[in-house]
């Protein structure tokens, strides 16, 4: 089964690009491919992607945003810390801890077969000739032969992963091998300016009241909200999250 649109799928993109102003090019390039998907059976054929720029812009936080309206399912992989590519490949039936890898277990045991993957910090991922953990990526992303993935686990087993939705990140492009850069459109997601950053501090608020309801009842004020400008979102998540643990032990919202 594939993910297709949902129907409110412009309004959510707006509200998404209205919350992350500075990434308007990467929310274009998935207004297009979802532009294509709603003329045709609504499953969005998304390029693969690769969000390139400085520390502190966002780039992971985007992907996820993206679950429920152009794929179905979400998996991170924080490739700076993969140690070879049976994190995505599997590992081979002659090791004894042979197991299937994140692709095949998320297809097989997940409800769609369109889930989307990030690629967190893809140039910052070993490239050891013997354990490369991009190694299967070169299959992965590559549309015919991904139609025939096979996890060196269950070889028996050939997967079409061709729907799956890959997007990558990263601060240095030059260092992930030019095979793999090649098969990925680059995306530049910049610093926000400061109007920018008042606007995603706003938003990372909202997104964490809709996840955690016991932070509904705070809220930031002005030097609050200037405290946190130029942060990345994630350490925006996690100041705002100690203070509203503090402002519930001082008995303030």
């Amino acid at each position: 089964e594939l993910l297709r649109l949902p129907d409110d799928w412009e309004r959510r993109l707006d509200d998404l690009q209205a919350d992350f102003p500075h990434a308007n090019a990467f929310f274009d390039t998935v207004r297009d491919s979802c532009a294509l998907a709603a003329q045709d059976d609504g499953v969005v054929h998304l390029p693969h992607l690769n969000e390139v720029g400085p520390p502190g812009s966002g780039k992971s936080v985007l992907a996820p945003l993206l679950e429920g309206i152009v794929g179905g399912g979400f998996v991170r992989v924080s490739m700076s810390a993969v140690e070879s590519g049976a994190m995505l490949g599997g590992s081979q039936e002659t090791w004894a801890n042979s197991k299937p890898g994140l692709v095949f277990t998320t297809l097989t045991e997940g409800r769609y077969g369109n889930p989307i993957f990030l690629l967190d910090e893809l140039d910052k991922s070993s490239v050891d000739r013997q354990f490369n953990p991009q190694g299967p990526l070169y299959t992965l992303l590559e549309p015919t032969q991904a139609k025939h993935f096979v996890d060196l686990s269950v070889p028996m087993l050939p997967l079409d992963t061709s729907r799956v939705v890959w997007i990558a990140t990263s601060n240095d492009p030059e260092f992930i091998p030019a095979p793999i850069r090649q098969r990925m459109v680059e995306i530049e997601i910049p610093l926000p300016t400061l109007a920018q950053s008042l606007a995603i501090v706003r938003s990372v608020l909202r997104w964490l009241k809709r996840d955690n309801p016991r932070l509904r009842r705070f809220a930031l004020d002005d030097s609050a909200e200037q405290a946190l400008l130029g942060l990345a979102p994630r350490q925006m998540r996690k100041l705002i999250v100690l203070g509203c643990g503090r402002a519930a032990r001082h008995a303030r919202t």
